[in-house]
C-alpha cells in the first residue's frame, strides 16, 4: 500500500506544470570613436556609449527574441525576460536602429531611392554586433553581460555604422532642445543612413556621400571613411533638417571642397547643411562628455572631410 501511494504520488507530481521564471539580463555597449581635430585626425580614440539603440536577448536555439528594448543615454541596458521554464542559452543584439527608444534613426547597408514614393529598404541589413553566448542559464538567475566595446582597427570596420547613428542622434537632440524644435522628429520625420564597409561593393553608385527623401548614403567606393567623419555624416543631415523643417531651392549635382567651378546656386543650401552640422556640434560639445569627462566635440566651427 505505501509503495503504490508513493507511486500515485510521484505520478502526480509529475503531471505538475513547471513554473516558469525570469530573469533580468544587464550590461552595456561601447564604441571606440576616432578623435580629430583642426589638423585631422589625431591617432587618438575616445569611447562613446551606444546611445538609445535597439536591443535584443536572443535564444541561441532558433534566434527567437526573448526581450527587446533599449540602449539608454549612457549605453546602459535592462531587459527583463520572462515565460522561460528551461535553462535558456542566449546572447545579446545592438543594432543601428533607435526607433524602439524614439529615436526615428538607422543605419542599413543599402536602400533605393524611388522619386515621388521615397525609400526602397527591402532586402536592406541592419547592422548589429552580439556578445558572447551564455549557456543554459537557469530560469532565475539574473546575468550581467559587462561592457561590450566595439572598435575599428583599420578604417573599415563596422564601427563607423554606429559612429554614423552615434552623429545622427546628436542632431536630433539638438533639434529635440528648447532653442530649435523642442521635441524629437516624429516617425514621418524619419531619416536612414546607408554606409557599407570597405570590404564590400559600394552602396551608391552615384557619387560621394549625398541626401535626398529622407535617406543619407555615407561614401560610396572602396577607399571612402566618410562614416569617420563627423562633419560629412552632418553636413548631409543638414539637408535632411532642411528637408524636413526649413527649405531650400538646392539643384544639386557633383561639388566638393576647393571645387572653384561649382554651379553657384548650390551656396547657399550647402551652407544652410553646414551650419546645421556647426550648430549640431556646438549644442554636443557643450551637452555630452566622454567616459573620461571630456567634451565629445571641439573646433566645431571647422568643417573636414576626412580620410583614414
Amino acid at each position: 500500500m505505501r509503495r503504490g501511494f508513493v507511486l500515485v504520488l510521484f505520478a502526480a507530481l509529475s503531471l505538475t506544470p513547471a513554473l516558469a521564471g525570469a530573469f533580468t539580463v544587464t550590461g552595456r555597449f561601447l564604441y571606440e570613436d576616432r578623435m580629430w581635430n583642426k589638423d585631422g585626425y589625431t591617432g587618438q580614440v575616445q569611447n562613446l556609449p551606444i546611445r538609445h539603440a535597439r536591443v535584443e536577448v536572443v535564444n541561441l536555439l532558433g534566434g527567437l527574441t526573448l526581450a527587446a528594448g533599449s540602449t539608454d543615454a549612457t549605453g546602459n541596458y535592462s531587459l527583463s525576460v520572462t515565460g522561460q521554464v528551461l535553462p535558456v542559452s542566449f546572447y545579446v543584439r545592438c543594432s543601428t536602429d533607435g526607433s524602439a527608444a524614439g529615436y526615428f534613426v538607422k543605419v542599413l547597408d543599402n536602400f533605393v531611392r524611388v522619386p515621388t514614393v521615397g525609400l526602397n529598404t527591402t532586402g536592406a541589413i541592419q547592422y548589429a554586433i552580439v556578445t558572447d553566448t551564455t549557456l543554459a542559464n537557469p530560469v532565475s538567475n539574473n546575468v550581467n553581460k559587462g561592457t561590450f566595446l566595439i572598435k575599428d582597427l583599420d578604417g573599415s570596420g563596422v564601427a563607423q555604422a554606429f559612429n554614423i547613428l552615434d552623429c545622427g542622434m546628436d542632431v536630433f537632440d539638438w533639434i529635440a532642445s528648447a532653442e530649435v524644435k523642442g521635441s524629437l522628429p516624429a516617425a514621418a520625420e524619419s531619416l536612414v543612413y546607408a554606409w557599407k564597409p570597405l570590404t564590400g561593393p559600394p552602396g551608391n553608385a552615384g557619387g560621394g556621400s549625398n541626401y535626398s527623401l529622407q535617406g543619407v548614403y555615407i561614401g560610396a567606393d572602396t577607399t571612402d571613411t566618410d562614416g569617420w567623419s563627423d562633419t560629412v555624416v552632418m553636413h548631409e543631415t543638414g539637408h535632411w533638417y532642411d528637408d524636413m523643417y526649413s527649405r531650400t531651392n538646392n539643384p544639386g549635382g557633383a561639388h566638393f571642397l576647393g571645387d572653384n567651378n561649382a554651379n553657384v546656386l548650390l551656396a547657399y543650401g550647402e551652407g544652410s547643411a553646414t551650419y546645421h552640422c556647426g550648430k549640431s556640434r556646438e549644442y554636443r560639445a557643450f551637452h555630452r562628455n566622454n567616459l573620461l569627462g571630456q567634451p565629445v566635440d571641439a573646433h566645431v566651427s571647422v568643417y573636414a572631410d576626412l580620410m583614414i
